[in-house]
């Protein structure tokens, strides 16, 4: 159910970038930003450079929230599953967004999509985000992960599957799979998407013991690698606090001027080397 609901999300996306080929606008939000004081609700946009938050519940027994990150897992900041401890894990001002799914048989999941503005991410862009999955439970098809949406109706899904033991990389509908070497973490991880080229994109996920890693992509669809959004799900990953999945300091770097004096900088270095 979750995958029909994100195609019709990013059809949906690919109509407000209609006519436009302009480089994503630098945007930068957290959960600490006043906006969310009342909680986390769809139409909210805190921070800059994003479009409005779009949030969907799906099933019986799901939906968003504000609260500590360190609540999830086993509850404590002690740094004892690839964690730091004392850290607060991926919060900021004591808070981060939360999202609960309790029951895989009646297809509970909540979602949570944030477009770019101003355009799609453009080579030598990068956008970040900071996400902490709690226990997933293993009976059933449950996940956590953050979706990197692309014009054509593509993607790149990072997530953590009830079950597994290392994350992994899932693009072009599916049909590719990476899996990574990075354990499950207990205290949560930055992942970080840049684009480097028009088909190409390098994943880097940095756990907060400093364990990481780089993957990279080629996108096969006919808009390459033009990520307009992201979507953040939890999919029935199980009942209680220790379940519940955080997100939360969602950056775009550089903005599209730095990210182009960048490109003219290295080219007359990559023609000298050619001499």
């Amino acid at each position: 159910m979750i995958r029909n609901t994100m195609t019709s999300l990013c059809a949906c996306a690919v109509l407000a970038f209609a006519g436009k080929a302009h480089a994503a606008n630098t945007a930068f939000d957290s959960a600490a930003d006043t906006v969310y004081d009342d909680g986390w609700q769809s139409g909210d946009n805190g921070g800059f450079g994003f479009a409005p938050w779009a949030l969907l519940n799906l099933g019986t027994t799901s939906g968003h929230l504000v609260a500590s990150s360190t609540g999830n897992g086993d509850g404590l900041d002690d740094g004892n599953i690839r964690g730091a401890a004392n850290d607060r894990d991926i919060d900021t001002s004591g808070r981060s967004w939360g999202m609960y799914a309790t029951d895989d048989s009646t297809s509970d999941g909540a979602l949570a999509y944030r477009g770019l503005t101003g355009g799609p991410l453009s080579i030598g862009q990068s956008i970040l985000i900071d996400m902490d999955n709690g226990y997933i439970q293993s009976a059933g098809f449950n996940t956590v992960g953050v979706q990197f949406l692309v014009s054509d109706g593509n993607e790149a899904f990072f997530r953590f599957k009830g079950g597994d033991s290392t994350y992994e990389l899932l693009s072009n509908n599916f049909t590719t799979i990476d899996t990574t070497t990075l354990g499950v973490a207990d205290e949560g991880m930055t992942i970080s998407m840049t684009r480097t080229g028009f088909a190409t994109l390098n994943l880097t996920a940095t756990l907060r013991n400093g364990d990481t890693q780089t993957l990279p992509l080629t996108m096969t669809g006919s808009a390459g690698a033009d990520i307009i959004g992201l979507v953040m799900n939890n999919d029935s990953a199980g009942l209680g606090a220790s379940h519940d999945a955080f997100f939360n300091s969602i950056t775009l770097v550089p903005e599209p001027a730095t990210a182009m004096l960048l490109a003219a900088g290295i080219a007359p270095c990559l023609l000298r080397n050619k001499h």
